[in-house]
């Protein structure tokens, strides 16, 4: 579906590319509560919004909240071969620990 990538640049997509990870996160959250709130923008899918906030938490050093919230992503596109990557890689990490 063309329209997962198609999606207009926010202001987590910022800061997530100048490496401010913890900011990226906050601004995906923030962009969950809004759409959830006010049922907003749906160009933007939910499996998107919380993948780029897992991916946000994953840079910056919270791997159990960016697997918590890639559980949240799979359960909005369950055949997502991205989403299942992400967990499993997150998962073996956390095994060798």
């Amino acid at each position: 579906n063309n329209n997962r990538k198609s999606h207009t640049r926010s202001v987590g997509d910022v800061y997530f590319g100048s490496q401010q990870f913890h900011e990226a996160a906050q601004q995906y959250l923030r962009a969950l509560e809004l759409r959830s709130a006010y049922r907003g923008d749906a160009s933007i899918p939910y499996d998107v919004l919380f993948m780029k906030l897992a991916h946000s938490l994953y840079n910056n050093g919270e791997q159990a909240k960016a697997l918590e919230f890639a559980a949240q992503a799979s359960l909005w596109n369950d055949d997502s071969e991205e989403i299942k990557d992400f967990m499993y890689n997150i998962m073996m990490l956390q095994l060798k620990k």
